[in-house]
């Protein structure tokens, strides 16, 4: 999932370098729908990105993986 992690991070970065080319002289309607798409797209890049990352947190953690070794934290209780 790092990859597609790292993927979603270049689409974006495509999306900020489109955004700014969307400052070169065009017809005002023009500027404007570029400007809107590269929006969505590089939302949707990061949105992406993030939940690739989560899933790969998610997916190491119950496989035991981050270096936890599954004993809790609390003492245990005496319960009757």
């Amino acid at each position: 999932m790092r990859i597609l992690a790292l993927a979603c991070l270049g689409a974006a970065a495509l999306c900020v370098f489109g955004f700014l080319a969307t400052f070169e002289p065009l017809e005002r309607s023009v500027q404007l729908a570029w400007r809107r798409a590269y929006f969505a797209a590089g939302v949707a890049a990061l949105a992406g990105m993030v939940w690739a990352l989560n899933k790969d947190r998610t997916r190491r953690r119950r496989a035991g993986s981050d270096g936890s070794t599954g004993a809790s934290s609390h003492p245990p209780t005496n319960a009757p």
